[in-house]
């Protein structure tokens, strides 16, 4: 099991379409710039490539219950194409990522994002 925290929150899939419908270099903006704080967690975790196929489970704690959840998990797009970029995923696809669970979780005073990758067999 390999275990990292992402700081604070990153955008929602309303903020993501926000920014592509007014300017497609917008929203590559949005994603470039969140793929960074993943990133950076990523390597404040020090992860090493993992070869087995992985389960993930995303734990994400809001500050506040205002956005939906499916607005809330879209950011797992985010997680996902940092943890290949970053080298520690060979792929995303399901040949490498066998399922994804999330749960969304309130927590007013540290909002952050847990991600787990569990190595199956």
């Amino acid at each position: 099991m390999v275990m990292f925290t992402i700081p604070g929150r990153l955008a929602g899939l309303n903020e993501y379409t926000e920014s592509n419908r007014s300017n497609p270099r917008k929203g590559n903006r949005v994603k470039h710039r969140e793929q960074l704080i993943v990133n950076m967690a990523i390597r404040n975790a020090c992860l090493t490539p993992i070869d087995k196929p992985v389960i993930v489970c995303i734990r994400w704690y809001e500050k506040d219950n205002r956005r939906d959840i499916d607005n809330v998990t879209a950011a797992k797009k985010f997680i996902m194409d940092s943890l290949v970029e970053m080298k520690v995923l060979k792929d995303d696809s399901r040949r490498y990522v066998k399922q994804i669970y999330d749960c969304v979780k309130t927590d007013t005073k540290n909002p952050r994002i847990e991600v787990e990758l569990i190595e199956v067999q």
